[in-house]
């Protein structure tokens, strides 16, 4: 053996083996804390708001609209923006009228402003049932929470939350 390398070796100090651990652990726990924050904070409904509705097709007038509930499910405030067929290719969002009447014989149709829902709430909108229904029962809906993220949600036919309408 060298006599400088036997030296060096005879010299050289045991490391513990924290000391090596130490700078790795630094890295991996803080990373891990940031992914389950993460996780955590867009399972609670922040990040992605949930909706609940129905919609079915309604004579109002004598015109045809598609009528759409829509229940904010989520812990958090949602803004509604805007609405459309879940299959609509176009690209376009529905001009949208809020149904803010009870009565179901003789709704009061006033046009949408997008409003906040708190948890809970929920929304009666329609737009104008324009001709042959597309494939699809689903809903598209454009929301808003209040980190000003903007998801499009997309709402299963479900039941219609207004007891006694009928189409």
């Amino acid at each position: 053996m060298n006599p400088t390398r036997a030296t060096n070796y005879k010299l050289r100090k045991r490391r513990s083996p924290w000391s090596i651990r130490r700078p790795v652990l630094f890295f991996v726990i803080p990373v891990c804390v940031i992914f389950v924050l993460l996780y955590v904070i867009a399972l609670s409904g922040v990040a992605n708001p949930r909706l609940s509705g129905g919609n079915r097709a309604v004579t109002i007038n004598g015109n045809r609209y598609e009528r759409v509930v829509i229940r904010n499910d989520s812990p958090t405030n949602v803004t509604i923006d805007a609405a459309r067929y879940g299959m609509d290719t176009s690209g376009k969002w529905q001009k949208l009228f809020e149904y803010l009447s009870t009565d179901c014989a003789s709704p009061n149709l006033v046009p949408y402003k997008p409003r906040t829902l708190k948890e809970g709430e929920s929304l009666v909108v329609v737009w104008l049932y324009n001709g042959a229904r597309y494939t699809s029962d689903r809903v598209e809906v454009r929301a808003r929470t209040r980190s000003g993220l903007t998801r499009v949600t997309t709402l299963p036919r479900g039941p219609d939350f207004l007891q006694g309408c009928t189409g």
